[in-house]
Order: structure tokens, then sequence, then C-alpha cells
């Protein structure tokens, strides 16, 4: 049985051997065309650039920011660049350059941050790139009603307080032509509710002024070079290449005997 098994093992063996020894010179033609093939495209490869900008809003959340970048993803996708150039506030052989966008989420102490990453074919002229992303996204007239009207929420809040804390003002003038004792205890009550409202008036005024908005946290641009190295691109290339001359040899060899069977039966 081990005896068999060798004889099949060589003939096996031998049929590769004599397959490859027939085809030599087109394995080997094919093999130099992929590894050719794998320098032409290291060599002639442009290199494409990564920007990302981390963003924040208070009141518009992730998914709603994620959205409106696929709307312009989209557009960038479809090369509807004259669409692209007026959302962006960009000239459109700079809104060319663009060519891909998305937006992941990144959490981060509790908070759902947004980053978006597009692909540049340079970044020649795109330097204010990240400006232009959020003035995008802050003239889209739904983000906008949304920001505008916690802005105005904020300003009323704001009306009320500065309201009451004139009456207060005002309650204290009448609380200093009272008793002491009297005055002493109210003096006190109205003096803490005053020091409470005016730190209210101070949180809602930081929010009125930096959380009402769509910031940037952070920006970053980086190159992105070929998928695979010049050795590693020529192999992957070269094995292709030889893959397909086995298979052409394969057929010739098959069509020879098809055509040997052919002539055996007439």
């Amino acid at each position: 049985m081990k005896t068999t098994n060798e004889s099949d093992t060589m003939e096996v063996l031998l049929n590769i051997y004599l397959f490859c020894k027939k085809f030599i010179i087109l394995l080997l033609v094919f093999l130099v065309l992929g590894v050719a093939c794998g320098i032409y495209k290291y060599k002639s490869f442009k290199p494409v650039f990564s920007k990302q900008v981390l963003i924040y809003s208070e009141d518009i959340s992730y998914l709603l920011l994620k959205q409106f970048t696929i709307a312009l993803g989209d557009d960038i996708s479809t090369g509807n660049y004259t669409a692209v150039s007026r959302l962006m506030f960009l000239d459109k052989t700079l809104a060319k350059k663009v060519t891909s966008a998305k937006t992941d989420s990144v959490a981060l102490r509790g908070k759902v941050y947004a980053l978006t990453t597009f692909t540049l074919t340079d970044t020649l002229g795109l330097f204010a790139f990240p400006q232009n992303y959020i003035h995008y996204l802050s003239s889209v007239p739904y983000l906008k009603n949304i920001i505008e009207g916690n802005q105005l929420k904020y300003r009323k809040i704001l009306e009320k307080i500065d309201e009451k804390l004139n009456e207060l003002d005002g309650l204290q003038d009448k609380i200093n032509s009272k008793t002491a004792s009297s005055g002493t205890t109210l003096l006190n009550d109205s003096y803490r509710e005053y020091i409470d409202l005016y730190s209210k008036k101070m949180d809602y005024e930081e929010k009125l002024n930096n959380k009402n908005s769509i910031e940037i946290l952070r920006e970053s641009t980086s190159a992105i070079g070929p998928r695979f190295g010049l050795v590693i691109g020529c192999f992957i290339y070269g094995v292709i290449f030889f893959v397909i001359a086995l298979i052409i040899g394969f057929i010739i060899e098959l069509m020879g005997k098809l055509r040997k069977l052919e002539k055996s039966r007439k």
C-alpha cells in the first residue's frame, strides 16, 4: 500500500514537472510581468492625505452630525463638486481635491465626540479646511435652528435672572431701612439668593458663549502611502500573474488533449 502511494505521489510530481518544463517560458514571462507591474504600481502611486477633524457640540448629537456628513460624502462620491463647492464654501478646484468623507464616534468621559475623516488628493489651499467643514454644518438650516433655538432659550433665562437680581437689589435697599435685627436675617437670605442666581447667570453665559456651537477639539493631517511596500507588492503581483500563467497553460494543455481525443475517435 505504501509503495502504491509513493508511486502515485511521484506520478503527480512528474506531471507537475513536465507541465512546468513545457510552459516554462510562459510562466517566466508572466512572472516578470507581475514583478514589473508591482514596481510600476509602487512607483506611480500618488500619495493621498487624511484630514481628521474631532468635533463636539453640546446641543447637536453625534448621530445628527454624522447624517449630514454622510449627505456631504454622497455628493463627493458622486462627483457633484458644484454642490460640494457651495456647501463647503470652497472654490470648485479645491473641492475636487476631496475624495471621501466619513464620521465615526469617539466616546470619552461620558461624552460622544464626532471624528470626521476626509481623504484629500493634496492639501495645497486647504489649510482652513476644518473651518470650512464647521461652516457647512453650522449653515445647515436644521442644525442652525437647533443652535439658534438654544441661544434664544439661554438669553431668555438670563433676562429672567437679571430681572430677579434687580429685584434683590431693590429688596436690599428696603432692608436697609428696617430694624437691625430683622434686617440682618433678611439680608443674609437675600444675599444667599443673590449669590446663587449670580452663579447660575455665569453658567448660562458660558453655555451661551461656548456651548451653543460646533467646536473643533483637534485636527490632524497625515499622508497615506502605498498599501504594500515595493517587495511585498512585487511578490503579490508576481504570484497573481504566475497563477494566470498556470491557468493559461492548463487551458492550452486541456485543449491539446481534447484535440488528440477527437482525432483518436475519427
